[in-house]
């Protein structure tokens, strides 16, 4: 009998996860992430965005037009805007498909 009722008892539930999720940073329009392909207007030069240092302060690393990395530079958001797809360098273009997943037209 007491075999019987342990196998009856209800399975243990997990208690529920919680935490905390900030609103995302935008650049005109678009959601800031790290890896993003961006155009630095200075310059003209497409780039990667490499992380923000203190909002709106944020950190890109340019690269030729091979697609190597060629200076890293600080700016603002006024300073960049996100890359067309035809913008990034051939070596490192995405195909349209999946460009257009991540945003680049």
């Amino acid at each position: 009998m007491d075999f019987l009722r342990f196998l009856r008892r209800a399975p243990k539930v997990a208690e529920p996860l919680s935490h905390v999720m900030l609103p995302a940073q935008r650049v005109a329009g678009a959601l800031i992430k790290t890896g993003k392909w961006v155009v630095h207007q200075p310059t003209k030069q497409p780039g990667i965005l490499t992380g923000v240092a203190d909002f709106p302060i944020i950190n890109v690393m340019l690269v030729n037009e091979v697609g190597e990395d060629y200076r890293p530079v600080t700016c603002t958001l006024a300073d960049i805007r996100i890359a067309k797809l035809l913008e990034i360098p051939e070596k490192r273009r995405p195909t349209p498909i999946h460009g257009a997943s991540l945003g680049y037209f």
